[in-house]
């Protein structure tokens, strides 16, 4: 008898008292109850409190109790005529079959089982799911958990709980302060935010049906051009003619720089490469960030490299790269200057660095793009060497040069006669 008791299923109508909004109300949900669990299904109502009766109804005090009281009777039946639907069939109604059951008639979820309002509980199933469904790189993971951070650092000084509704205007606004004056973020960073941002909340919108603010969508990342610095044929070679004969680390640096100037690999990939990766004078490689599959050619610089390395490419840290190249450029004396763009609390500043004090892992990506463009190669061919998939991003790794422009220029206005 104390069995049956237990496995009996019970419908309710409640509240949550303590989940009241700013406006004072709360939703009204039913609860059904199986085995001693249970499951919230919203209503679709909101009420303040003092209007409740908590045996299940609207009291009278409310305007419009009638009809509120029979929309909760109406969700009531339908969570009753499910379960006696799965009783019909032989299969217990316990509270994974009843959301089963009601999630497939109302499919449309105008009446979505209740998910938690908090804006970053699941912010880590998100990475999980980008991680081992999306197979995002481990870079766009950091900037990932960077983002919650942030976030539930904004959350402490503005003295705020983020929920999914308040994800608006409002707040898109306080955020990019927030960013910009208490963090002093450089657009492209507050550009990365917002995205994240975007894509996490589109994500619980899509794959979890989690009730958003659909003012998420209108979110824009703040515009400024980027910078692209690259180096010119002459630079490259001189780099890579460079005596390096007393310093076999800074060998290793100019090797592992030069391999992906020559054939626009991303470190991430080039680092990766071993003789296997090496078939018929070609390079083929499974990309680590995009999982696309790589095919370029080899060529005297590339071919020159590898062949240093018989057994397997030396490894090193991107971040320790970064740091010897500077050192590799000043040597190779790489110091013609260039303009620096910077913001600070969002205010733009102009500065002036040496090239070599610019030398990265990713200038090298850029560099392999531009110097095939500027040697004749198609964008077409260069973008199947490169994996890119759309022109938009693919010009972001150009830098076109002004001797590159002067001598369009000159072949297409130098043209007039004379004599």
């Amino acid at each position: 008898m104390g069995n049956l008791m237990q496995k009996m299923a019970t419908t309710k109508a409640v509240i949550r008292r303590n989940r009241v909004n700013e406006m004072g109300a709360t939703p009204i949900y039913i609860r059904y109850t199986h085995n001693q669990r249970s499951i919230l299904f919203a209503v679709g109502q909101m009420i303040n409190p003092d209007h409740w009766d908590d045996i299940g109804f609207v009291k009278k005090s409310m305007r419009g109790y009638t009809n509120i009281n029979a929309l909760i009777e109406k969700k009531k039946r339908t969570i009753d005529d499910l379960r006696i639907n799965l009783q019909l069939t032989d299969v217990e109604p316990t509270i994974e079959n009843i959301k089963e059951a009601f999630n497939k008639k109302h499919s449309k979820g105008v009446f979505a089982v209740k998910m938690s309002p908090y804006f970053l509980d699941y912010w880590d199933k998100f990475v999980e799911f980008q991680v081992n469904i999306t197979k995002i790189s481990s870079g766009t993971v950091r900037q990932y958990r960077a983002a919650k951070s942030r976030l539930y650092h904004f959350e402490k000084v503005n003295k705020v709980r983020l929920t999914f509704q308040n994800i608006d205007q409002s707040f898109y606004e306080s955020y990019l302060y927030y960013l910009y004056s208490v963090r002093s973020c450089s657009p492209s960073t507050v550009g990365g935010q917002i995205k994240s941002i975007k894509a996490y909340t589109n994500w619980c919108f899509t794959n979890q049906k989690i009730p958003v603010n659909m003012a998420y969508k209108e979110f824009t990342k703040p515009k400024n051009p980027t910078q692209i610095f690259t180096l010119t044929h002459e630079q490259l070679d001189k780099l890579f003619l460079l005596d390096l004969s007393l310093d076999a680390r800074l060998q290793i640096v100019r090797d592992m720089f030069c391999l992906c100037c020559s054939t626009g690999l991303r470190y991430s990939d080039a680092v990766r490469l071993e003789r296997a990766n090496i078939k018929d004078d070609h390079i083929i490689i499974n990309t680590k960030k995009t999982n696309d599959t790589a095919i370029i050619p080899l060529n005297d610089y590339s071919r020159t490299i590898l062949n240093r390395y018989p057994d397997k490419l030396p490894r090193m840290s991107n971040q320790r790269m970064n740091d010897y190249l500077k050192v590799l450029g000043r040597l190779a004396e790489l110091d013609e200057e260039h303009e620096v763009i910077t913001y600070k609390a969002g205010v733009k500043e102009v500065h002036k660095k040496p090239l070599y004090e610019l030398l990265t892992t990713h200038m090298a990506r850029r560099t392999f793009i531009t110097q095939s463009l500027e040697r004749g190669m198609l964008p077409s061919t260069v973008m199947k060497l490169s994996t890119h998939k759309d022109v938009k991003s693919f010009n972001l790794y150009i830098n076109t040069t002004k001797a590159r422009l002067k001598q369009e220029v000159d072949q297409a206005w130098n043209t007039l006669s004379k004599d």
